[in-house]
């Protein structure tokens, strides 16, 4: 496997293409952003094709004139790892949230925070429970970033956690972190943080154990110190998940993701006038989409601003 990126123009054509491969490895594309130098970033999960090693995770520079490679750095650490998101922070660095095997054999939800160049300045595993994963990862402020995923809590408890990150983006050390459990499985798949300071978290929740309550997608609302503001549901069809979400020009959270919904098939009109038989049933996975009611003005009270006399 490689990795295709088109690039488009405004009518959605696609201008040129870009491929990255490796003869060793399958690659498979996680996430990318525009770099700090101009370049496309790009990281990547590469897996050997002899299996003889551990999966791994890479950053890709591709630059955007020759649409060629221009610097790959690959994180082999001895046990498999995966960035699943990308973030910039700052004017040089990125951070990166996923996965790593810890030596016991669990996943642990993994961070790191790298130089332009694509060095280590700090890389750290969080160990929760019976595993833990991070989806999602975005710069707060100068000083944290919010990372968020699922972890298995230990016990006798079968259902995951959703589970949010406020990490100090200089030491790597978590300043707060908070659980979401329910009858569901939970689990955080996007971040966003918004100029008055609040942060939404979106959150999928499916596979409870009573069979009749649906799948359905939370959108939590918090301040920077992790309390929570608001929290809101929503659903459609037999169940519907969540891939992400973005701001509108009014900070209304629209939400995208897919649904399963039920088609009731009809069989022959009955002569008698009575009403049409429902003779089958299938589901099918459709492609959804919603706009969430935007978060109402929040003025933090720990939030200090610096006014100068013009």
């Amino acid at each position: 496997r490689s990795v295709w990126i088109g690039f488009h123009d405004k009518e959605g054509n696609i201008a040129h293409t870009a491929v990255i491969t490796d003869k060793k490895y399958n690659i498979e594309s996680t996430d990318f952003l525009m770099a700090h130098n101009g370049q496309l970033l790009v990281s990547v999960v590469k897996e050997p094709k002899t299996q003889d090693a551990p999966a791994a995770t890479a950053l890709y520079w591709i630059d955007l004139k020759t649409r060629k490679v221009a610097r790959t750095v690959t994180f082999a650490l001895g046990m498999e790892n995966k960035i699943n998101a990308l973030a910039r922070h700052g004017d040089k660095n990125y951070i990166g949230a996923g996965s790593v095997r810890s030596a016991d054999g669990r996943i642990s939800g993994w961070v790191i925070l790298v130089n332009e160049k694509g060095g280590f300045n700090w890389q750290k595993p969080f160990p929760r429970g019976m595993g833990g994963r991070f989806y999602d990862v975005i710069e707060y402020n100068d000083q944290y970033v919010m990372a968020v995923g699922e972890a298995m809590p230990a016990g006798e408890s079968n259902k995951r956690a959703a589970w949010v990150a406020m990490i100090n983006a200089e030491t790597g050390d978590i300043g707060w972190q908070r659980y979401y459990r329910d009858d569901h499985n939970l689990s955080a798949v996007a971040a966003q943080g918004q100029d008055d300071t609040q942060v939404s978290v979106l959150i999928n929740a499916w596979g409870a154990d009573n069979k009749e309550d649906i799948d359905f997608v939370r959108l939590l609302t918090m301040n920077a110190r992790g309390f929570l503001l608001n929290s809101d549901s929503y659903n459609n069809g037999v169940g519907a998940q969540a891939s992400g979400f973005t701001l509108g020009r009014n900070n209304e959270r629209i939400i995208f993701g897919d649904t399963d919904v039920v088609h009731n098939i009809e069989g022959e009109m009955p002569q008698d006038g009575k009403q049409v038989p429902i003779t089958d049933s299938i589901r099918t996975k459709e492609a959804w989409i919603v706009a969430g009611a935007p978060s109402e003005v929040y003025k933090d009270p720990c939030h200090q601003t610096i006014q100068f006399l013009e």
